[in-house]
């Protein structure tokens, strides 16, 4: 019982880590797509 005790909040703080560089890698990829978006828009003007 005790060793399950210890897994499971490193399992809970990995997946929580992994959630966070998750979602700013995807804001980030999503901003540079917008940037680029209306950088060709003002290109195309």
């Amino acid at each position: 019982m005790l060793g399950t005790h210890s897994v499971l909040p490193q399992l809970a703080v990995t997946c929580k880590i992994e959630a966070e560089c998750y979602y700013k890698t995807f804001v980030q990829v999503d901003s540079e797509v917008l940037r680029n978006r209306q950088l060709r828009q003002h290109a195309n003007r």
